[in-house]
């Protein structure tokens, strides 16, 4: 296995994550209550002061449209009276170009609190959307998630009627360009850009091609929320994604013809699938049945103690990654494995000589005792 491959599967992991797993964030909340029924919250600086006139957008998750915009009062405070059922709040202060973003959120979860949104600094880009004969795309979404350390989502921007959306990227990122479904365009995902400037000021999306199934568990139920995404043959181009209903059916739009389609369940509680797709591929796959496996328990650290990470499990198959997860406090997390399988690690601890060095056993047996992933570290 090698480190190009982990990083392609890292970016589309850790970046569709995020959709996946948004919901069961819980985002910072301050001690400050909210009026009754409202979604209201406070803007502070990377300081912690509070920033006053910062601009506020809500956005509704479901539609992936604008609902409203407000501004911080004197003491960096703003409020909606209403949301939809999930949604974003994003901040930024334009003369400091900084902006920040949260989890999504559940209205009922959210009423009656008050949101923390911090900022951080960013640098403005200009991107401008096309269709494959260069005429604009209106309406398509700009979502921008921080790649420095464990990403999150910083803001969602729309392109206007010529196709044009202004972002604010930090160093490191990855960008999305969603399309509206009756655009029947496919999604365009620019992944591991290591420097604003890295993003086109031109992006153009292609037809979608449509691939229809179901996922289910080895007992006929259905799996909803499950990750479905499409790969080139050689696995280094990815065509898109999408996550499956609640009757464990799913529709993917994608910018190409796939030849793979990696299947893996956001909980862990089922084996990944990679399923080989016909060259004449028809719309209709049919049913993909998740195996369940043994679960194993992988701790990781150093010789100075456990450190924070992101863990891999892998089958025989170089296609069949789970969806990876990251270690709570002792450095544990929890994984199903096959018969045989191979572990990989990303450290997140920044401070530590560790991060970003892959750790990695193979040929591994589930065998009910902790597996230990002992990278470098400071001492």
């Amino acid at each position: 296995m090698t480190r190009k491959r982990l990083t392609l599967e890292q970016g589309a992991l850790l970046v569709l994550g995020l959709s996946t797993m948004a919901w069961m964030g819980v985002p910072r909340y301050g001690r400050y209550r909210a009026p009754d029924g409202a979604i209201a919250g406070v803007v502070l600086d990377a300081e912690g002061s509070r920033v006053d006139a910062a601009e506020v957008a809500l956005f509704d998750d479901t539609r992936r449209i604008l609902v409203e915009r407000v501004r911080t009062d004197d003491h960096g405070r703003f409020a909606f009276s209403d949301a939809p059922e999930r949604f974003d709040v994003f901040a930024w202060d334009e003369g400091a170009s900084m902006r920040t973003g949260t989890w999504v959120l559940a209205r009922d979860r959210a009423q009656g609190t008050t949101l923390e949104l911090r900022l951080g600094r960013g640098t403005p880009r200009t991107v401008h959307v096309t269709d494959e004969a260069g005429a604009p795309v209106a309406g398509a979404e700009v979502r921008v998630i921080d790649a420095r350390g464990e990403p999150q989502v910083i803001q969602r921007a729309m392109t206007d009627a010529s196709g044009t959306a202004e972002v604010l990227l930090p160093p490191r990122s990855h960008v999305a360009v969603l399309p509206r479904t009756e655009d029947a365009l496919a999604p365009r995902w620019l992944l591991d850009l290591p420097e604003p400037e890295a993003l086109p000021e031109e992006v153009a999306l292609a037809a979608a091609r449509t691939i229809e199934g179901r996922v289910a568990d080895e007992a006929g139920e259905p799996l909803a929320a499950t990750l479905v995404s499409a790969w080139s043959r050689d696995g280094e181009r990815w065509l898109g994604w999408t996550l499956s209903s609640a009757d464990g059916t799913f529709r993917l739009a994608t910018d190409g013809t796939p030849a793979v389609l990696r299947i893996a369940d956001p909980t862990r509680a089922h084996l990944a699938r990679a399923v080989v797709l016909p060259e004449r591929l028809a719309a209709q796959l049919g049913t993909v049945v998740l195996p369940s496996g043994s679960r194993v328990a992988v701790q990781v650290g150093t010789g100075a103690g456990p450190i924070p990470a992101r863990v891999w499990v892998r089958g025989r198959d170089e296609d069949s990654w789970s969806f990876g997860g990251r270690t709570d406090s002792r450095g544990r997390i929890e994984l199903t494995a096959a018969e045989r399988f191979s572990a990989v690690a990303l450290p997140l601890e920044a401070s530590s000589d560790a991060s970003g060095a892959l750790i990695e056993a193979h040929d591994l047996v589930p065998n009910g005792r902790t597996l230990q992933l002992v990278g470098k570290g400071s001492e």
